[in-house]
């Protein structure tokens, strides 16, 4: 066999085998969706659309989303107008109304884990809601021992700019449990893999991922908790 019959026949093994595994996972999935009570188109078209949208990146740790929290995310994103952007995104906390000292600040600062924009740093910091929401998320991650460098994939995802209106996951995430979690009567979550990636999930799509077995160790964050403290 030549050198290049034999590299072929392995790329043809490598894409059969990536094409079993792929297969399994969608049965692992399905199978899960009809012990969830969930129709397998909704699970399916759900499943479709995050492999062109949230696991477009391999910044963001796999998710299964059921139809109906990707038509819930989708209106809460398309509620999301430029004022909204613009409070949402305008410093208004120092560091004394924060939850951390100045110190800690400072360190995640030094670490990459916060950004300052500031362009004269002789004037006094401040933090959008956003930003705050983010530090809870931080020191939540830190209380469960993740470390400074897997906080950097933590803080890559949840920068992620998913839409055509340039909104981030993180300001997707804390719009929905501000605004529609009530609403939905449904709480969202924040997963997070060992290596610090992250996404988002509502209890359906965390039931669908722990009936597949189809994806590793994660910790997981109730975003209505750590934020309204409920």
């Amino acid at each position: 066999m030549t050198k290049n019959a034999a590299k072929s026949r392995k790329s043809n093994e490598a894409t059969t085998s990536a094409s079993r595994k792929n297969d399994s996972v969608e049965a692992a999935v399905m199978k899960a969706a009809e012990k969830a009570g969930i129709k397998d188109g909704m699970a399916k078209r759900a499943t479709s659309e995050l492999s062109r949208t949230l696991t477009a990146d391999k910044r963001l740790c796999p998710v299964i989303l059921t139809g109906n929290t990707q038509m819930r995310l989708d209106f809460a994103i398309n509620s999301i107008t430029a004022d909204n952007l613009e409070y949402l995104r305008e410093g208004r906390c120092r560091v004394q109304d924060l939850p951390i000292t100045s110190r800690v600040v400072n360190d995640w600062t030094g670490r990459g884990l916060l950004d300052d924009t500031r362009d004269n740093t002789a004037e006094w910091r401040k933090f959008s809601n956003v930003e705050v929401a983010y530090i809870n998320i931080l020191q939540q991650c830190r209380e469960f021992g993740l470390s400074s460098r897997r906080l950097l994939n933590t803080k890559s995802g949840l920068e992620i700019t998913l839409y055509k209106n340039n909104v981030s996951l993180l300001e997707i995430a804390y719009s929905y449990v501000m605004n529609w979690s009530d609403l939905d009567k449904e709480d969202l979550f924040l997963l997070i893999a060992q290596d610090g990636r992250c996404n988002i999930a509502r209890k359906d799509d965390l039931t669908l991922m722990l009936q597949s077995a189809a994806f590793g160790t994660h910790f997981i964050l109730n975003l209505n908790e750590v934020w309204n403290g409920k």
